[in-house]
């Protein structure tokens, strides 16, 4: 047993020496650094002579002066006696060992022919029919809602003194006054006390109001019914995609758009016209069919960015020059630059051009694709594809700083669906501001700080904001829509 391990002793001194060892030069075995034992026996394998510099040699090579050298030299051959010979023997085995890696070639090499010979590119234009269903708009629930809450008007009515506390008179003389000193208008407390005792008081004013609500069954005043969004009908842009082959056979092929100019739409308004009540020239009471304020009119624009991704395979072999194809795409579309028009701003009653923003949710969608490829040549093809997505999506419209009057596109088109009724909330608003404007002489001061005010209209719904803690005037009201596009898209490419 001590005669093997003598033997493997001295054979491992003869690859690697020691560092008492004086042979000049020393051998790497094919198998390793070490030559192969086998149960402390030595296998006969023939050594590769590869010669292995002393370290001494190695380390006189490097920068005799830098300290970094210096350093690097004393922890070397701070190793032990064995160590620097053998990372001499190493470095020297690496240096012959990489010539001959390199001349096979790298795996990433193979990887980056592979993915060229099944990736393609195509540009061209994309075009967009668009068929849109639209919802009613209508106001969110609680304070940044309806206007005007039945609830909250019949607080304002009442026949106790405007010198009563907590009156309805009585509140509404405050937020006159609240009114006043916020738009600094002048004015005696006796002019606002008469015009708050009339508000809440006179038959004509907000009592009439209060009991119109109540027979046509309005909870509220709000946002008119049936107003509706209609987008744009075709929308057109250019795009660079990419795709991937996923079989050898060019059948089965994922493709996107990477590179797209954004697609611009707009939406304009359409709503039922509605029946008013107006005073003729004579000063009667006249139903009229009036259109709806906004009919036609732009009210909003937007940009959309809508990453594509499609699927599916081509008919065929790879060498046909005429290959269908079927497919289904998916799209996420991003609306962004969303804004709203003066036009709308000044229906819903915003104070200030801006005040009224805009913002449409995000939506995803997928349907079938349908198309084919033809080669021109054999580097250059022609595609069409025609494909279907619906999107779901939701517009919502927040207006800061509202105020309101008789002249407000939205207060006009409160009237009626149907001709003949009775009770017309456009008409009523119509007659009290008119039948307020003249209780007292004309001209007097009272007058005078009565159209400051703006009239019961501008009054009645500034009181109502304060009222129900909206003192900064601003709602919200959202519109619901499924947006149905059908989709063309014409380009040219070829395989990388």
């Amino acid at each position: 047993m001590s005669e093997r391990r003598t033997q493997s002793l001295t054979t491992r001194s003869t690859c690697c020496p020691s560092a008492a060892t004086s042979d000049p030069g020393h051998s790497i075995h094919q198998g390793g650094l070490w030559p192969p034992f086998s149960l402390g026996k030595r296998v006969n394998t023939p050594p590769l002579r590869v010669p292995c510099p002393r370290p001494e040699a190695l380390l006189a090579s490097w920068h005799p002066v830098h300290p970094g050298s210096q350093i690097f030299r004393r922890v070397f051959m701070s190793m032990g006696p064995s160590f620097p010979r053998l990372a001499a023997c190493a470095l020297v085995w690496l240096s012959a060992a990489v010539p001959a890696a390199a001349a096979e070639p790298s795996l990433s090499l193979k990887i980056s022919s592979a993915l060229r010979d099944r990736t393609f590119w195509n540009a061209g234009a994309i075009h967009v029919n668009v068929q849109t269903k639209s919802g009613e708009t209508y106001d969110v629930d609680g304070p940044n809602g309806k206007v005007l809450p039945l609830s909250l008007l019949q607080t304002m009515v009442g026949g106790a003194t405007v010198d009563t506390p907590g009156s309805p008179s009585n509140r509404l003389f405050n937020d006159i006054l609240r009114m006043m000193a916020q738009d600094g208008i002048t004015g005696s407390e006796t002019d606002a006390k008469d015009i708050a005792r009339n508000m809440a008081r006179f038959a004509n004013a907000l009592p009439r109001l209060s009991a119109t609500m109540s027979n046509l069954g309005l909870d509220a005043l709000g946002t008119p019914p049936g107003i509706r969004g209609q987008a744009s009908r075709s929308m057109s842009t250019g795009g660079i995609s990419l795709g991937y082959y996923l079989d050898d056979d060019h059948q089965w092929a994922v493709e996107t758009y990477v590179l797209a100019a954004p697609l611009t739409t707009s939406v304009t308004a359409t709503g039922r016209p509605r029946y008013r009540v107006v005073l003729d020239g004579d000063g009667q009471e006249v139903e009229v069919l009036s259109p709806f304020g906004l009919e036609g009119q732009q009210i909003l624009s937007s940009k959309l960015l809508p990453p594509t991704v499609m699927f599916g395979r081509y008919w065929g072999s790879a060498s046909s020059r005429f290959r269908p194809y079927t497919g289904a795409l998916a799209m996420y579309a991003i609306f962004y630059d969303t804004k709203a028009t003066p036009a709308l701003n000044a229906y819903v009653g915003g104070s200030n051009p801006g005040d009224t923003s805009v913002s449409i949710k995000n939506a995803f969608g997928a349907g079938p694709m349908l198309g084919f490829r033809y080669a021109l040549n054999d580097s250059w093809r022609v595609n069409f594809s025609i494909g279907s997505v619906k999107l779901k999506t939701q517009a919502t419209l927040v207006t800061r700083n509202s105020r309101f009057d008789k002249n407000t596109p939205a207060i006009l088109d409160l009237g009626n669906d149907q001709a003949g009724l009775v009770d017309n909330v456009t008409g009523v608003i119509l007659a009290g501001e008119g039948l307020l404007a003249v209780r007292g002489a004309d001209g007097s001061s009272r007058s005078r700080l009565y159209d400051a005010l703006g009239g019961i209209t501008a009054i009645t719904t500034r009181a109502a904001q304060s009222f129900s803690g909206n003192s900064s005037g601003t709602y919200v009201r959202k519109t619901d829509t499924q947006l149905t596009n059908t989709i063309y898209m014409l380009s040219i490419g070829r395989d990388f």
